[in-house]
């Protein structure tokens, strides 16, 4: 399945364009509106079908500030490794591919769950080595993107940062009722993350030109284009101006 990830993102030739390296604002801006996203999405499901506390959204946007800069991160090194090229496919691959990192939680459940209700920090606490399962299958996604290690290491960690947002509901995944309808709520939930986070990122690449730089240059499936030698002048007669000239 990785290898046909791969062929869906092309490969982006590298750019020596002035904008190639982004400004850390427009990558946050593209993390954070995925963060928030997220958050907003399960402050309402939490709201709706498990229970109504306006302070879900209020602690939403603490924990979607270290979520929004892991996502900048792995959207930032992911293009810069030459294997993202963005667009509305692109964002549906990468939040379908991000949504997959909660499987991990639904078999761990299914196995072993369900576990006591944490009411209490002190409750969670033993819980919180959940968080850290999806972390490889994140990775996994970084490494099937770009074959290289440092977008590996970041999709790891803006998984983590993710998954911690999700706080102690994570420790109920593989459940019924609305445990289970959580888990499918955040599947379009992570497509629109998904769409937003490429699509305010190459919109920023498109108005500077990096996108059009990378697609004129040669790249490794492209041939490069054929360079048309200039026509030599003719001599001119004595007294004739270039411009007169054919």
């Amino acid at each position: 399945m990785m290898s046909a990830v791969e062929g869906h993102l092309p490969a982006e030739a590298p750019t020596d364009h002035p904008s190639a390296d982004e400004s850390f604002l427009v990558n946050f801006a593209a993390g954070a509106t995925a963060a928030l996203i997220g958050m907003v999405s399960f402050g309402i499901f939490h709201t709706l079908w498990i229970l109504n506390i306006p302070a879900v959204f209020v602690e939403g946007v603490l924990y979607a500030l270290p979520a929004a800069l892991g996502l900048a991160w792995a959207i930032r090194v992911t293009r810069k490794s030459g294997r993202f090229r963005g667009g509305l496919r692109d964002g549906l691959i990468l939040g379908f591919l991000f949504w997959l990192t909660l499987v991990p939680y639904e078999i761990a459940g299914k196995l072993w769950g369900p576990w006591v209700e944490p009411s209490t920090f002190q409750e969670v606490l033993p819980l919180l080595w959940l968080a850290f399962l999806g972390v490889p299958v994140g990775a996994a996604i970084g490494w099937a993107i770009t074959r290289k290690r440092w977008p590996t290491v970041a999709w790891g960690a803006a998984t983590l940062t993710v998954h911690f947002s999700i706080g102690g509901s994570i420790a109920f995944f593989g459940g019924r009722g609305a445990m289970l309808g959580l888990f499918i709520w955040l599947l379009p939930t992570h497509l629109l993350a998904g769409v937003a986070l490429v699509g305010i990122h190459s919109l920023r690449l498109r108005r500077s030109g990096t996108l059009e730089s990378a697609a004129a240059a040669p790249g490794p499936n492209r041939p490069p284009r054929p360079c048309h030698r200039p026509r030599p002048l003719r001599a001119g007669r004595p007294g004739e101006s270039p411009a007169a000239r054919p």
